[in-house]
């Protein structure tokens, strides 16, 4: 295989191609024709190798069916292979069922393979079959591609025609500078075409996408749906028959409870126990608070004994009494005079 980034091996197995025909010649007996120069020998495993990266890539990043559809030589530009090692690996994804083409309308059947051949690209596992509006996505893929060729193709001519309009005013030809704007004219009015064109493909491509998507949503639900009412069916779900369910289950419930008590024994006590149990109940709470009230009237007879005989109620009753104001003074005043007295004696 020639060209990309998976031939390395295949020109490895270059080297003992010669050898091996020459080897098929010696056993045969006859002359088969050994590979050219440029020829290289196709090995299986590396061929199942590169379909599959080659699927891996455009499988892992798609959001949607249609970015797994690509065009035949977007994939010769991208992948850098000769349409011969290209061909290889996708009849091997075939057969892998890995890939499949895009069936597109009779009109377009009858042009070149390399403008309108669409590859579908699977995982593993996934079905190939493609419909109508598969084929219908890829057609309008492709013209949009066609379209921005041609757009960028327009868009140059009307660059090079603005340069020679102004390459012809400074050579003051007015005659070929007025050739070259009428030319520059109808190339502004193209692209506007062509991007209105776009416009319009790209309103029905989204429109015609969005409906996909919404049928595959509306196949879930149906068969969600479909799904609901098998299992309603199966099991016997109803609104009654649930409520019958729910009282079987409540009855069950006390029933159990029931049991409970059974095992657990009579606790109720009969009228004549509930009377002796209240009396001595009553006694003895009769009997609890005459002790603690014997107890409260000791307490009290002991804490009146110590305070009267505390000295430190005698002091309190024989201190001076600030009802008193000549008791409280007089000593005060006593000590005044006193101090008087000496100032005169020293004076």
């Amino acid at each position: 295989m020639t060209g990309g980034t998976f031939s390395s091996p295949a020109k490895v197995a270059n080297a003992v191609s010669s050898l091996v025909f020459s080897m098929l010649s010696m056993a045969l007996g006859d002359d088969p024709k050994p590979p050219g120069q440029n020829e290289e020998l196709i090995v299986p495993e590396l061929v199942d190798e590169c379909a599959r990266s080659m699927n891996q890539r455009y499988v892992r990043g798609a959001l949607t069916r249609v970015d797994r559809m690509i065009p035949y030589d977007t994939l010769v530009k991208e992948l850098k292979f000769l349409p011969d090692d290209l061909d290889i690996l996708l009849n091997r994804l075939r057969e892998l069922g890995l890939a499949s083409n895009v069936e597109v309308t009779k009109e377009r059947k009858s042009l070149s393979k390399s403008r309108w051949q669409v590859v579908y690209f699977a995982g593993e596992g996934e079905c190939l079959s493609t419909t109508k509006s598969d084929a219908c996505l890829a057609m309008l893929k492709i013209t949009l591609r066609d379209l921005d060729r041609k757009l960028v193709d327009r868009e140059n001519l009307l660059k090079r025609l603005s340069a020679e309009v102004k390459l012809a005013i400074k050579e003051k030809q007015k005659r070929k500078a007025m050739y070259a704007l009428k030319s520059k004219k109808r190339q502004e009015k193209q692209i506007e075409n062509i991007r209105a064109q776009r416009v319009n493909l790209e309103i029905v491509f989204e429109s015609l996408q969005k409906v996909n998507d919404d049928k595959e949503v509306l196949q879930v639900l149906r068969k969600g749906s479909v799904e609901i009412k098998r299992v309603i069916e199966v099991h016997g779900l109803s609104v009654d028959h649930v409520a019958e369910i729910l009282d079987e289950v409540r009855d069950q419930v006390e029933e159990v409870d029931e049991l409970s008590n059974v095992l657990a024994g009579d606790t109720e006590l009969s009228e004549d126990e509930a009377i002796d149990l209240n009396a001595e109940l009553e006694s003895l709470v009769a009997e609890e608070t005459k002790t603690m009230d014997g107890l409260n009237q000791n307490t009290k007879e002991n804490k009146h004994a110590v305070t009267e005989s505390s000295p430190i109620k005698t002091a309190v009753d024989s201190a001076p009494s600030f009802e008193d104001p000549q008791h409280t003074m007089k000593p005060v005043l006593q000590r005044h005079s006193e101090k008087e007295e000496k100032t005169a004696v020293l004076n």
